[in-house]
């Protein structure tokens, strides 16, 4: 029997980097999905034709590991398609590695997040099972991190919030970015530690007043005050840091980056559709003379109160 698995794109709003640390975080799918399609007859090896041929040896990997963690799998051929932007931080390789699970484990959709959170670790040794649990779970979740375990979590009630969420090019990939946080805890870097743990209690407070009617101004100030401490950490770049601020010139209340950083995904809160709107329009128009890697667009999260 043919089974198919999906796996969203995500949006960390509060805690990246300080979740790998076991810090909290909270953060959003997006409606950018990855399917894999496990379909024919049981076959010797894995039938990796459906697979673009640059992608054929990460793949190869997942499969080997999948097979350790699922030794029941029954190889067939596989097909992906994408629509999540790579490399920029918004959780393609989270992405994958949910749709991947959902499609082997069918039904038992319970264990398709723990499943998940494994294979990530072909990405990225040591995941926090965020980013695989906002590919998983829907709406706004709320994450206490238990390595090595998966996170504590919870749906966080958020107000309609709008955002332009958009990436720019990142200046190094978010292995090497992670890494070089971990290695300064490690050394005992006294600075880090306490960035991070203010990240997390940045992402406490958000989490406690996503739920208000007027969550906009809240956010947009915490978003801004999470964004210097991602700065302070060599988190940003220059590019990001200046469409961060034509963001706000052009009517935005405030915003950060999302995920690794060094570039890569952003977003800003506005107070309304229409200034989301023309926020998007506006940092569009600025990507003609500056790269872009994923067009600013409006979105809105959270839904009204019953």
């Amino acid at each position: 029997m043919d089974t198919v698995g999906t796996g969203s794109a995500k949006l960390i709003l509060f805690g990246e980097h300080a979740a790998v640390h076991g810090f909290p975080a909270i953060g959003t799918p997006l409606p950018e999905e990855t399917t894999v399609r496990l379909h024919g007859p049981g076959r010797q090896a894995w039938n990796l034709e459906g697979v673009p041929a640059p992608d054929r040896g990460v793949i190869e990997s997942l499969m080997t590991a999948m097979e350790e963690l699922l030794p029941e799998v029954e190889r067939r051929c596989i097909s992906i398609s994408s629509a999540v932007p790579r490399g920029v931080g918004f959780g393609s390789s989270a992405a994958l590695c949910t749709a991947l699970s959902s499609a082997a484990l069918g039904t038992r959709s319970g264990d398709v997040w723990k499943l998940a959170h494994q294979l990530e670790r072909v990405f990225h040794g040591t995941p926090s099972g965020v980013d695989t649990g906002l590919s998983f779970l829907p709406g706004v979740t709320a994450f206490e991190p238990r390595p090595p375990a998966l996170p504590a979590w919870e749906r966080a009630p958020c107000a309609p919030l709008w955002l332009v969420v958009g990436a720019v090019p990142r200046m190094d990939n978010s292995a090497a970015l992670i890494r070089g946080i971990g290695e300064r805890m490690r050394s005992g870097e006294s600075s880090v530690r306490e960035a991070l743990a203010g990240l997390g209690r940045i992402a406490v407070e958000a989490r406690r007043r996503l739920g208000e009617q007027t969550a906009a101004t809240v956010i947009a100030r915490l978003a801004d005050e999470a964004q210097a401490v991602l700065a302070d950490l060599g988190l940003s770049s220059p590019s990001l840091d200046a469409l961060l601020a034509e963001g706000r010139s052009s009517g935005a209340l405030g915003g950060k980056l999302s995920g690794a950083g060094g570039g890569g995904a952003f977003f800003l809160v506005c107070d309304s559709q229409r200034a989301a709107q023309n926020v998007a329009a506006r940092l569009g128009r600025a990507g003609e003379t500056a790269p872009l890697a994923a067009a600013p667009r409006a979105l809105c999260i959270g839904e009204p109160a019953k």
